[in-house]
């Protein structure tokens, strides 16, 4: 990710809050690591987002290809979204917007065959602002080891940028923390700076991942004020809901833990357990014997999910008609008339269940 750029939907007002493309002027491409180096000077200092810097094997043998590869890039097939993108080499990531006035974006890292990975981020909220004043006004603060805020104070209000991770915990192995002892040097020049802003505009973030993952990293932009977010990782599942569930925020809305053939989404809005194919929670519908306008399918919805009948004479046909219109539930129940089953001496239906 080369630059980022936050608006406020109230006043319209537009900030680049990662990147510094201002500051590339020695080089023109983003390569980095020995391809970025002149004897022992670096040619260029810049840092964007989601840059993976440096990979160690399962052998303990690192390797920093990772600044330079070429990823392959495919739209994500989850339901959501995103993008996934893989090196030739192991490091998978899928980067996600939750919607379009999300806040943050989000990224599910794997690594295959790696034992640990570092990643880092250029945060430069309201870079305006600090290419005339500096960074005398960024305050970094660390609420814990897993998320940094680094916020840039100015006349026009507090522009915040903020890196946050977390780690599948049930997979042995798997940590991830801010990187507070990160240095970056040339190995040329000594920098009587505060560590890791020796960037112009730039504070840099480094992020550090052990054991294969998942791992979540997610990077947010803000006014600066805490509110409580229940989606802090934006994949559509309430966080408390997927602590309970799983003790950890790596699953996705489309997951399905336990093969049951229902997705997480749909098994939080119907209070099932994700982990177990028994409970499941799907409504159980009844129907009307048949009238002179046909039988009515009734059954109970719950809000955020949509609701289409399905129905067929014969169980050895395999299609399923829809029965009236897709419903989106509300929390009440619904009913459905079949009209088409006047002269049916029985017919067969089901309710399918899907996400908005």
């Amino acid at each position: 990710m080369t630059a980022a750029w936050m608006r406020d939907p109230n006043t319209s007002q537009v900030w680049q809050v990662a990147g510094n493309l201002a500051a590339y002027s020695n080089s023109e491409t983003e390569d980095e690591g020995s391809t970025n180096v002149t004897g022992l000077a670096v040619n260029a200092y810049r840092t964007s987002g989601f840059k993976d810097w440096w990979v160690v094997n399962s052998g303990t043998t690192g390797n920093s290809s990772r600044v330079n590869s070429l990823y392959t890039v495919t739209a994500a097939t989850d339901g959501s979204t995103g993008w996934v993108m893989n090196s030739q080499d192991g490091v998978t990531k899928t980067i996600r917007l939750a919607t379009a006035s999300s806040d943050r974006l989000a990224a599910t890292y794997n690594l295959s065959g790696l034992s640990q990975a570092y990643l880092r981020f250029g945060l430069s909220p309201n870079l305006q602002d600090l290419m005339i004043r500096g960074q005398a006004a960024l305050a970094v603060t660390s609420p814990s080891a897993s998320r940094i805020n680094v916020a840039n104070v100015s006349n026009s209000g507090t522009i915040r940028a903020s890196v946050q991770v977390s780690s599948d915990a049930s997979n042995p192995g798997n940590s991830s923390s801010i990187n507070t002892t990160a240095t970056d040097t040339d190995g040329l020049t000594t920098f009587s700076t505060i560590n890791m802003r020796n960037q112009a505009q730039t504070q840099q973030v480094e992020v550090a991942l052990i054991g294969e993952g998942p791992h979540m990293v997610t990077l947010g932009f803000d006014d600066g004020i805490d509110t409580p977010n229940p989606d802090s990782d934006a994949d559509g599942l309430l966080d408390s809901w997927e602590n309970s569930n799983f003790g950890n925020l790596s699953q996705t809305a489309s997951g399905d833990p336990d093969s049951d053939g229902v997705g997480n989404f749909i098994e939080m809005k119907l209070g099932s357990n994700p982990n177990s194919s028994f409970s499941n929670g799907l409504p159980v519908p009844s129907v009307s014997g048949l009238t002179p306008a046909g039988f009515t399918i009734t059954f109970p919805t719950v809000s955020g999910l949509n609701y289409q009948v399905v129905g067929i004479e014969n169980l050895a046909g395999t299609n399923w008609p829809n029965i009236g219109n897709s419903i989106t539930g509300d929390g009440q129940p619904q009913s459905v008339t079949d009209s088409s089953a006047t002269n049916s001496p029985r017919k067969f239906y089901k309710v399918k269940i899907s996400t908005p």
